[in-house]
């Protein structure tokens, strides 16, 4: 039995690697497998690759100029045992003096939907599905952390730092929706214990006192069931 496997999740074809072949090409140019590195070229065949060995290696998926299309691509990588960092798959990578624009980010899922929606649709999305017998104890659990690191010596006091993320709804010629919402929630017969979790009451940046004048309704969550919307008020002094 191999003691390590790497598999594509496309099913045409295989090629399989052993570890006495370190540092042999693979003819045509398409595969190259280095000392630590399998490199997959430009190639026009679906591909089912396989790793046998006891050494670890990286997959570096490099198409250059070119795009990869398919339909429905979907490599699949299952962890079992655990490394350092217990993931499953790792997408790294950096940008000298980024100025992307305001939409687009160093990952970005961009898809075009076309013809009738035939029921609801998303860019991007994130599960997790825990297993019968998974025990999750205390701990946090999270579809989606975000988080933003600055360094020692990094002067962010004139930058506008966004943790969650910048929601956008562009329409050209007026084509606004029947309703827009920030956020949609689905939990069932569940009842949310609270919108915020913080470490403190002072995360909030809040202050003791009651504030008074010019007070203002915002539309805090609308009852889809009821066809309601509730307001909650505020002030500032």
């Amino acid at each position: 039995m191999p003691a390590t496997a790497i598999k594509s999740g496309w099913a045409s074809g295989s090629l399989i690697f052993y570890e006495s072949a370190v540092g042999r090409s693979v003819t045509g140019d398409v595969f190259t497998l280095g000392t630590s590195a399998v490199k997959i070229g430009n190639t026009s065949n679906d591909i089912d690759l396989q790793y046998y060995g006891t050494g670890s290696i990286s997959l570096v998926l490099d198409c250059g100029a070119k795009t990869l299309t398919g339909t429905g691509i979907k490599p699949s990588f299952t962890q079992s045992a655990a490394g350092a960092t217990g993931r499953v798959g790792y997408f790294a990578g950096s940008l000298a003096a980024p100025n992307l624009g305001d939409g687009y980010g160093a990952f970005e899922v961009d898809v075009t939907f076309s013809g009738t929606v035939a029921g609801t649709s998303a860019a991007f999305s994130s599960w997790v599905n825990l297993a019968a017998a998974a025990v999750p104890g205390g701990n946090m659990i999270c579809a989606q952390n975000n988080g933003i690191y600055v360094p020692t010596g990094i002067t962010a006091s004139s930058a506008k730092m966004i943790m969650g993320m910048r929601m956008q709804y562009v329409a050209d010629d007026g084509a606004d929706p029947g309703s827009l919402f920030c956020f949609s929630t689905n939990i069932f017969s569940n009842a949310l214990t609270a919108i915020f979790d913080v470490n403190a009451i002072a995360d909030l940046g809040g202050s003791t006192g009651a504030q008074t004048g010019n007070d203002y309704k915002i539309p805090l969550f609308k009852d889809a069931t009821a066809g309601v919307t509730w307001y909650v008020n505020v002030y500032h002094s």
